[in-house]
């Protein structure tokens, strides 16, 4: 597909316009689809018409858009009969309306669709495709799959809320390799780490052991996905992490249930949940003062940077911008959006993310898509 800029002149270059076109095998079937009587119009002598052979079928030249259209118009009509004017242009008079063929009882309905596109644009909406493109179900080793089903056979949760899980060895377990010089420095890396920090070496220290299995201490992700947002740039990666830790605390939870233990790719589903949960942690740290005067039902402080917004937390314990847009007729999302810290990571990964998906188009365009 090629591209090209024209200049369209007037036939008494009288007016001229500089255009850009794409050049393509055909724009139209030839119009008229049958030549047009002319015996049957009564057409002033005295006037220039843009195309003295109109009345003839034959090919389109030139499609101009309407940009071009809007400014060709001139004042001045003329009625030649019910259903047909004549209507003035800057290229000369036009015929517009309803007029007979020289076929016309011949002539059967037809309805013509023209549609242009260009290979470079397949491309791009190819590539946007594949890189949502979810891989097959089936493509966990056989070594992935006795692992999966040793963790669904000896996972338990005692009464206290500990998970408690057999440790899985390997055929080769004896066949170990020259790895005990680096087992030796990472754990003497791990006893500086905890001398270092005694809440993670009293942490460490009540996580009790036995053979064969190994009760792990649960843990608190309140702040763990606000922890993340701060440390991975990506967008993408980031929801995708958080996604599988909320699929790994599903799986401990319905240990005893294989039907709804996930183990395939990530859906749609748990995406949009990761989505919301790393929003709710990175509100909880930022906006923590103020998520607590509304669950309390109190007014926002005076110092609050969100007072002016009006914030409500909505059923999805998300935070929300409030205000008179309450009443519009749009959808709940775009009313009330969700508020973010604006020099938070996490939202500038959101941006980027969009910026390179809309191929690096305008702020207002990134702004709203987003």
């Amino acid at each position: 597909m090629y591209s090209t800029s024209v200049e369209v002149f007037s036939s008494d270059r009288t007016w001229s316009r500089k255009v850009s076109c794409i050049i393509a095998d055909k724009i139209t079937p030839s119009l008229p689809p049958v030549g047009i009587d002319m015996s049957k119009l009564s057409l002033p002598t005295h006037i220039q018409l843009a195309d003295p052979a109109f009345h003839l079928s034959q090919g389109i030249d030139l499609l101009l858009s309407v940009s071009v259209y809007a400014s060709i118009l001139t004042f001045g009509q003329i009625q030649i009969s019910s259903d047909c004017i004549l209507q003035g242009t800057k290229l000369g008079w036009v015929v517009w309306g309803a007029v007979l063929s020289t076929h016309s009882s011949q002539i059967e309905p037809s309805v013509h669709s023209n549609f242009i596109s260009t290979c470079e644009i397949s491309n791009q909406m190819e590539k946007f495709w594949k890189l949502e493109e979810v891989l097959p179900k089936d493509n966990l080793t056989a070594e992935h799959r006795k692992i999966e089903q040793h963790y669904l056979a000896n996972v338990e949760r005692a009464s206290d809320g500990r998970f408690s899980v057999a440790l899985p060895k390997k055929e080769s377990f004896h066949t170990l390799g020259q790895s005990r010089f680096q087992a030796l420095n990472r754990f003497h890396s791990l006893e500086k780490r905890l001398a270092a920090n005694p809440e993670l070496k009293e942490i460490s220290s009540n996580v009790i052991i036995s053979q064969p299995k190994i009760s792990l201490v649960t843990c608190s992700t309140t702040s763990l996905f606000s922890d993340l947002s701060s440390k991975i740039s990506s967008y993408h990666k980031l929801v995708r992490i958080a996604a599988y830790i909320l699929r790994f605390i599903h799986n401990l939870k319905h240990c005893r249930e294989p039907a709804s233990q996930q183990s395939v790719e990530l859906s749609v589903q748990e995406i949009q949940a990761a989505e919301l949960r790393i929003i709710q942690d990175i509100q909880s740290d930022v906006f923590a003062d103020d998520l607590k005067s509304l669950r309390q039902g109190k007014e926002l402080p005076s110092n609050s940077s969100i007072k002016s917004l009006s914030p409500f937390i909505h059923t999805d314990n998300l935070l929300r911008v409030g205000g008179r847009l309450r009443e519009a007729d749009i959808p709940f999302d775009y009313k009330h959006q969700i508020l973010l810290p604006a020099k938070h990571r996490f939202t500038r990964a959101l941006i980027v993310s969009f910026h390179r998906r809309l191929q690096h188009a305008g702020v207002q365009v990134t702004m709203a898509s987003i």
